[in-house]
């Protein structure tokens, strides 16, 4: 293949990692509110279990 331009891979790999980065945090952020939950969950089991 031709370079075109002489940063395309380097802004290729960037592009990328920043699509891999956002996808990883909407995933995260849609998962965070059944872990709060569960966290939720787990603490009050704890206090139940302290009392």
């Amino acid at each position: 293949m031709p370079q075109l331009f002489p940063m395309n891979w380097n802004l290729l790999c960037v592009l990328f990692m920043t699509i891999v980065i956002l996808s990883i945090m909407l995933v995260y952020f849609n998962k965070t509110p059944k872990l709060k939950t569960t966290f939720m969950e787990k603490n009050n089991l704890q206090k139940i279990w302290k009392w």
